[in-house]
């Protein structure tokens, strides 16, 4: 009777383990100078490469804040875009960036460098907005790189407005 008793209690513990929701929405931004930052909601962990060293915290994001993120994803087609990046240019340190997302049950993997930006020239005489100009050859892979630097940012700004994230000592700088 015990055994058929501590059979039933695993049975409903793994029943209820499966039965928790599953997120349909998870990334990993791997961002800066050598690919040092790192921000992961599929462990809800934080690295920066601080003036102390690298850190690394727990950092789990609102709901609101990965709904946020997602959207915004969404809104700039970022899952929607094949990328295969040219190298242009040879900076160093060069800042390395991947993107990894789970939605919809598919996962989605960009990687890019700030050697894939695309010659331009900038026309001081213009608003900000027009300022940068691109030869047309150049304007997908351009508006591509464009759109993942602002969702860089996006999560960025996110990232700090957390008090665990304020608390930490300041990031590291490079030229």
């Amino acid at each position: 009777m015990k055994k058929i008793i501590l059979v039933f209690i695993l049975f409903l513990l793994t029943a209820c383990a499966d039965s928790e929701e599953k997120s349909d929405f998870e990334f990993s931004l791997t961002y800066n100078v050598n690919g040092y930052d790192k921000i992961s909601t599929y462990d809800n962990r934080l690295r920066l490469d601080t003036i102390e060293g690298l850190i690394e915290i727990d950092l789990v994001l609102s709901q609101e804040d990965k709904e946020s993120i997602k959207e915004k994803i969404l809104e700039l087609s970022i899952l929607e875009e094949s990328y295969n990046f040219k190298k242009y240019n040879s900076m160093e340190p060069c800042g390395i960036y991947h993107l990894k997302v789970l939605y919809d049950d598919r996962e989605y993997n960009i990687h890019w460098t700030s050697n894939n930006m695309v010659p331009f020239t900038i026309d001081p005489d213009k608003s900000e907005g027009e300022s940068i100009i691109v030869e047309e050859k150049y304007k997908d892979e351009y508006r591509k790189i464009k759109n993942l630097g602002i969702l860089k940012s996006y999560i960025i700004d996110i990232i700090y407005k957390y008090e665990d994230v304020k608390d930490l000592p300041e990031h590291k700088l490079y030229l």
